[in-house]
Protein backbone atom coordinates (compact mmCIF):
# COMPACT_ATOMS: atom_id res chain seq x y z
CA UNK A 1 0.00 0.00 0.00
CA UNK A 2 1.23 3.47 -0.71
CA UNK A 3 -0.15 5.08 2.43
CA UNK A 4 0.67 4.54 6.06
CA UNK A 5 -2.72 3.15 7.03
CA UNK A 6 -5.51 1.31 5.30
CA UNK A 7 -8.77 -0.39 6.16
CA UNK A 8 -9.65 -4.03 5.81
CA UNK A 9 -12.48 -6.50 6.29
CA UNK A 10 -11.71 -9.92 7.75
CA UNK A 11 -14.20 -12.47 6.35
CA UNK A 12 -14.23 -16.08 7.54
CA UNK A 13 -11.81 -14.63 10.05
CA UNK A 14 -11.24 -17.64 12.29
CA UNK A 15 -8.94 -16.51 15.09
CA UNK A 16 -7.48 -13.68 13.00
CA UNK A 17 -4.35 -14.73 11.13
CA UNK A 18 -4.90 -12.11 8.42
CA UNK A 19 -5.75 -9.58 11.13
CA UNK A 20 -2.34 -9.99 12.81
CA UNK A 21 -0.42 -9.49 9.57
CA UNK A 22 -2.47 -6.56 8.28
CA UNK A 23 -2.39 -4.63 11.56
CA UNK A 24 1.40 -5.02 11.63
CA UNK A 25 1.44 -3.42 8.17
CA UNK A 26 -0.64 -0.45 9.35
CA UNK A 27 -4.14 -1.75 8.72
CA UNK A 28 -7.31 -0.98 10.62
CA UNK A 29 -9.91 -3.77 10.71
CA UNK A 30 -13.34 -2.20 10.36
CA UNK A 31 -15.36 -5.38 9.76
CA UNK A 32 -15.01 -9.04 10.72
CA UNK A 33 -17.12 -12.12 10.23
CA UNK A 34 -17.02 -15.81 11.11
CA UNK A 35 -19.69 -18.36 11.94
CA UNK A 36 -17.63 -19.97 14.74
CA UNK A 37 -18.40 -18.37 18.10
CA UNK A 38 -15.50 -20.25 19.70
CA UNK A 39 -13.16 -18.48 17.30
CA UNK A 40 -14.76 -15.19 18.29
CA UNK A 41 -13.55 -15.60 21.87
CA UNK A 42 -9.96 -16.01 20.70
CA UNK A 43 -10.38 -13.24 18.13
CA UNK A 44 -11.56 -10.91 20.90
CA UNK A 45 -8.75 -11.96 23.25
CA UNK A 46 -6.16 -11.38 20.53
CA UNK A 47 -7.58 -8.32 18.79
CA UNK A 48 -10.11 -6.70 21.13
CA UNK A 49 -12.90 -7.01 18.56
CA UNK A 50 -16.05 -9.10 18.37
CA UNK A 51 -17.31 -10.26 14.98
CA UNK A 52 -19.65 -7.84 13.22
CA UNK A 53 -21.54 -10.71 11.65
CA UNK A 54 -21.65 -14.47 12.13
CA UNK A 55 -23.28 -15.94 9.04
CA UNK A 56 -21.69 -14.51 5.92
CA UNK A 57 -24.87 -15.27 3.98
CA UNK A 58 -26.74 -12.56 5.91
CA UNK A 59 -24.35 -9.76 4.90
CA UNK A 60 -26.02 -7.17 2.69
CA UNK A 61 -23.45 -6.13 0.10
CA UNK A 62 -24.86 -2.62 -0.25
CA UNK A 63 -24.44 -2.07 3.51
CA UNK A 64 -20.95 -3.57 3.68
CA UNK A 65 -18.31 -0.95 4.51
CA UNK A 66 -15.92 0.38 1.90
CA UNK A 67 -12.46 -1.05 2.62
CA UNK A 68 -9.08 -1.09 0.93
CA UNK A 69 -8.57 -4.83 1.46
CA UNK A 70 -10.92 -7.77 1.79
CA UNK A 71 -9.34 -10.92 3.17
CA UNK A 72 -10.99 -14.29 3.68
CA UNK A 73 -10.04 -17.80 4.70
CA UNK A 74 -13.24 -19.52 3.54
CA UNK A 75 -13.92 -23.26 3.95
CA UNK A 76 -11.44 -25.37 2.00
CA UNK A 77 -13.21 -28.73 2.23
CA UNK A 78 -15.08 -28.39 -1.10
CA UNK A 79 -11.75 -27.97 -2.92
CA UNK A 80 -9.33 -30.11 -0.93
CA UNK A 81 -8.28 -33.71 -1.29
CA UNK A 82 -9.22 -34.25 2.38
CA UNK A 83 -12.72 -32.92 1.70
CA UNK A 84 -13.30 -35.13 -1.32
CA UNK A 85 -13.02 -32.36 -3.94
CA UNK A 86 -16.78 -32.14 -4.32
CA UNK A 87 -16.58 -28.54 -5.54
CA UNK A 88 -20.01 -27.05 -6.22
CA UNK A 89 -21.70 -30.23 -4.97
CA UNK A 90 -20.46 -29.40 -1.44
CA UNK A 91 -22.88 -27.01 0.28
CA UNK A 92 -19.95 -25.15 1.87
CA UNK A 93 -18.80 -23.94 -1.56
CA UNK A 94 -21.49 -21.26 -1.50
CA UNK A 95 -19.35 -19.24 0.94
CA UNK A 96 -16.90 -18.61 -1.90
CA UNK A 97 -19.70 -17.19 -4.04
CA UNK A 98 -20.95 -14.94 -1.26
CA UNK A 99 -17.42 -13.55 -0.88
CA UNK A 100 -17.25 -13.09 -4.67
CA UNK A 101 -20.52 -11.16 -4.56
CA UNK A 102 -19.20 -8.84 -1.84
CA UNK A 103 -15.99 -8.31 -3.81
CA UNK A 104 -17.91 -7.53 -6.99
CA UNK A 105 -20.06 -4.97 -5.17
CA UNK A 106 -17.33 -3.30 -3.12
CA UNK A 107 -14.34 -3.55 -5.49
CA UNK A 108 -11.55 -3.42 -2.88
CA UNK A 109 -8.07 -2.37 -3.99
CA UNK A 110 -6.58 -5.64 -2.72
CA UNK A 111 -7.99 -9.12 -2.20
CA UNK A 112 -6.35 -11.81 -0.05
CA UNK A 113 -7.85 -15.31 -0.16
CA UNK A 114 -6.39 -18.25 1.73
CA UNK A 115 -7.24 -21.70 0.49
CA UNK A 116 -5.91 -24.85 -1.13
CA UNK A 117 -4.16 -25.13 -4.53
CA UNK A 118 -7.04 -27.22 -5.89
CA UNK A 119 -9.36 -24.22 -5.76
CA UNK A 120 -8.30 -23.25 -9.27
CA UNK A 121 -8.60 -26.78 -10.66
CA UNK A 122 -11.88 -28.00 -9.17
CA UNK A 123 -14.73 -28.54 -11.62
CA UNK A 124 -12.34 -28.04 -14.55
CA UNK A 125 -11.58 -24.46 -13.48
CA UNK A 126 -15.22 -23.32 -13.40
CA UNK A 127 -14.81 -21.95 -9.87
CA UNK A 128 -12.75 -19.00 -11.10
CA UNK A 129 -15.08 -18.11 -13.95
CA UNK A 130 -18.39 -18.64 -12.16
CA UNK A 131 -18.78 -15.05 -10.98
Amino acid sequence: MMRDSFTFADLCAGVGGFHVALVKLGGNCIYSCDIDTECERTYFDNHGQMFDEYDIHTIEENRFPDVDIICAGFPCQPYSIAGGRLGFADERSDVFFKIASIIKTKEPRVLLLENVPNLLAIDSGRIVSAQ
